[in-house]
């Protein structure tokens, strides 16, 4: 599929979206507008149908509990999760548990920390806990923006300008100083800037993955070195440079805004990216359609949400393991 193909898809899944969810309003002006749109095509007729399965199984699924209690929480989710493939509880029980969840939902609203006093020498470190997203200035005036559960160690001299991820992901908005170079290390990953704006993510399997949103960047694994430009993406596996590929800055950093955006994104990339907000592990060895994309917009803080609208639309299952959701391709309906 082109490139211009693929962004064509991606916008008329995301227009039908707006008016399915514009439909509950009950509007006859919505309703022409629908009717409008499914008739100008085939392929418009088709993403409105696919809106409308997102939706419908979106609904599905309650909203996460806050943390605290993570016993009950994983029981709450993994009974949910069986859903699936087990019958419907009744009404007014899924009516308690909804309101519950409604009323104990935490804000997720960022946070900006004070400007510490510039110095030469300067030391700190960042961490954001489940359900958390920071954004922290620096003293030389760069932006930090912490994804749930990223840690990060901030240091400055008179030389360089350090950052230690140890976990999570990271957004970097680096102020421009040619005399200071901006220094990211993550797993043996070195991401060498002087003023740009990039994300950094730890991932399973020991891949680092580096986002540039604008400017220039240069990745250092070992004996190996690439430059990255705006819109681009490089993943390290195990200090193995990849091959650098385009990627939207949607895509890179609407995350910072609770937002997940998926373009085309394959089917167990975007598992694995929705797995970093749910309140248990999802196993992704079993599904062997590599060939699967995903396109749609998702909230973080609505994972479950998503998580059951792809199973739904791409005819997979899931079955709790412990603490694991484990998935796998549902098995062809003999007839």
């Amino acid at each position: 599929m082109e490139p211009a193909e693929k962004k064509m898809r991606t916008e008329l899944w995301l227009e039908a979206l707006d008016l399915v969810e514009a439909r509950e309003s009950g509007s006859n002006q919505v309703h022409q507008a629908i009717e409008s749109f499914c008739q100008r095509s085939d392929e418009h007729k088709e993403a409105f149908q696919s809106a409308e399965r997102y939706q419908q199984a979106a609904k599905r699924l309650p909203r996460r509990l806050p943390t605290g209690s993570r016993h009950l929480k994983l029981q709450i989710q993994l009974w949910f999760a069986r859903m699936g493939q087990m019958p419907v509880a009744s009404a007014l029980g899924l009516l308690v548990i909804g309101i519950s969840l409604f009323i104990l939902r935490p804000s997720t609203a960022p946070e900006t920390k004070p400007v510490a006093e510039t110095s030469d020498d300067y030391s700190n470190s960042y961490k954001t806990a489940w359900r958390q997203t920071r954004n922290y200035q620096l003293p030389d005036g760069s932006h930090l923006w912490l994804d749930w559960r990223s840690s990060v160690e901030v240091r400055f001299d008179d030389t360089t300008r350090t950052a230690v991820i140890n976990s999570g992901r990271i957004a970097f908005d680096v102020a421009t100083s040619p005399d200071l170079p901006f220094l990211v290390q993550a797993r043996g990953v070195s991401v060498e800037v002087t003023g740009t704006e990039f994300v950094v993510q730890l991932e399973p399997n020991d891949r680092v993955t580096v986002n540039v949103l604008e400017g220039e960047v240069d990745v250092v694994a070992g004996d190996e070195q690439r430059s990255l430009s705006a819109e681009e993406r490089l993943i390290v596996t195990q200090h193995q440079l990849g091959q650098v590929s385009p990627r939207s800055v949607d895509e890179m950093g609407r995350w910072r805004e609770g937002m997940l955006v998926f373009k085309e994104r394959p089917l167990i990339e975007a598992l694995q990216e929705l797995g970093g907000y749910l309140p248990y592990d999802i196993e992704t060895r079993r599904l062997t359609n590599v060939r699967k994309k995903v396109t749609g917009v998702y909230f973080a803080d609505e994972a479950e949400q998503g998580l059951k609208a792809i199973l739904q639309s791409h005819q997979l299952e899931a079955q709790p393991q412990g603490d694991i959701l484990v998935l796998r391709e549902r098995p062809p309906i003999r007839p």
